[in-house]
């Protein structure tokens, strides 16, 4: 047991974060009181975290972003997924129109491939890319789903 520097409440150990530099291992602060203490951090300073965050991003673009995405998942770097861009003239290979996401904000198109073999199929927007999702890349599905429109049109 120990009790936290700020709120005088008796906890177990695990209820601390790891400290090497103290004596006991750990923190002098619960979980709790560090979280909050870290949100209000934030809060006054949020200029100067979100500039931190912004330099952290762009130092570690080429790590964590997304080339790194691209290459881990799909095998492809940032200038195959631009010649595949090129090649759809810009637009998603399904409904032909443009990236954009809910916010209104311009959206990268989904790498659409296949789940089996991993062979990527083409660029897709979101919502083209969620439906075949949805359907399970299942052409059966596409065809039962047609005809079910075909039967029930829209008024």
């Amino acid at each position: 047991m120990k009790t936290c520097r700020k709120c005088r409440v008796a906890f177990s150990l695990d209820q601390f974060h790891r400290d090497s530099r103290r004596g006991d291992g750990r923190a002098a602060s619960c979980r709790a009181c560090k979280c909050e203490t870290v949100r209000q951090y934030r809060i006054r300073n949020s200029d100067r975290v979100r500039s931190t965050q912004k330099a952290s991003f762009r130092r570690n673009y080429e790590r964590t972003g997304r080339p790194y995405r691209l290459l881990r998942q799909f095998g492809i770097t940032l200038v195959e997924y631009d010649r595949l861009l090129a090649e759809q003239g810009g637009m998603c290979a399904i409904c032909k129109g443009v990236a954009s996401s809910r916010a209104g904000r311009k959206k990268a198109l989904s790498v659409d491939h296949d789940h089996v073999t991993g062979v990527i199929r083409g660029l897709l927007c979101e919502t083209c890319n969620t439906g075949l999702g949805m359907f399970r890349d299942d052409p059966a599905l596409f065809a039962t789903a047609g005809e079910y429109l075909r039967t029930h049109p829209m008024r």
